[in-house]
């Protein structure tokens, strides 16, 4: 149709690192994703957080200091657009991609 279609989710989920991040552990995360279609493209934008203080000290370096750690907080920010490619009734498929921000703070900077 021709008509702006606004939609919106709740994300709830875990970040599971990989390789040598293992030791830092899993995280929950939870998150918004806001989103526009228009005929058939999308735009959404995505806010996730990851929390909860790692259960294993790890070592950072910071200003060519040795530090241990256990903080731990990721944030994520994303832009994904996409196109409707197939369409029936209460069903569609999507073609999608985008482009995001992860990262996440090992220490606290006191000031």
């Amino acid at each position: 149709s021709n008509m702006i279609d606004w939609h919106y989710e709740f994300i709830a989920g875990m970040w599971v690192p990989l390789g040598k991040l293992k030791l830092i552990g899993l995280h929950p995360s939870i998150g918004v994703s806001l989103g526009v279609k228009y005929k058939k493209v999308l735009i959404d934008g995505s806010m996730i957080a990851s929390f909860i203080n790692s259960s294993n000290e790890y070592n950072i370096v910071y200003r060519g200091n040795a530090i241990s750690t256990k903080r731990f907080f990721r944030w994520y920010l994303g832009v994904e657009g996409g196109y409707e490619i197939f369409r029936r009734k209460r069903h569609e498929i999507d073609v999608i991609s985008g482009i995001a921000y992860d990262a996440f703070q090992a220490y606290h900077i006191k000031k």
